[in-house]
């Protein structure tokens, strides 16, 4: 765990350190450079459930996926990304419209590979 810790703090000075280097005349540089990696960081994180999806394809099955992260993903991306258009600040637009799409592409999942024990539930109860 503290190993992980150690990780990521070296990946955020390390960060930190590059956008700082860049002198006041290259702001604008500095700025689309820490948009970039914002904007991948982001992503990642909200894509991060799809780690499972060849096991939900495998399986047919949304199980291992985790319904209400991802409905939470989608709706607050969706909500950012309004904000961003209002401020008119571009990379906030495109991480959290792709964020929006990444939520819809997951929830999506759970209609076309419902958890079994939905599945199950409807068997029992004659609902097939």
């Amino acid at each position: 765990m503290s190993r992980q810790i150690l990780s990521v703090l070296i990946i955020v000075m390390t960060i930190v350190i590059y956008i700082r280097s860049f002198s006041v005349g290259e702001e604008m540089i500095a700025r689309n450079q820490l948009g970039l990696i914002c904007t991948i960081v982001s992503l990642s994180s909200c894509a991060s459930p799809l780690i499972t999806l060849k096991h939900v394809m495998r399986t047919k099955s949304t199980e291992t996926l985790p319904f209400p992260l991802i409905l939470c993903i989608f709706i607050v991306c969706l909500l950012w990304y309004v904000y961003a258009v209002l401020i008119e600040d571009f990379y906030m637009q495109v991480t959290n419209l792709l964020g929006s799409l990444i939520g819809l592409a997951q929830l999506s999942l759970f209609y076309i590979y419902p958890s079994s024990s939905h599945r199950d539930k409807d068997y029992h109860s004659g609902n097939i």
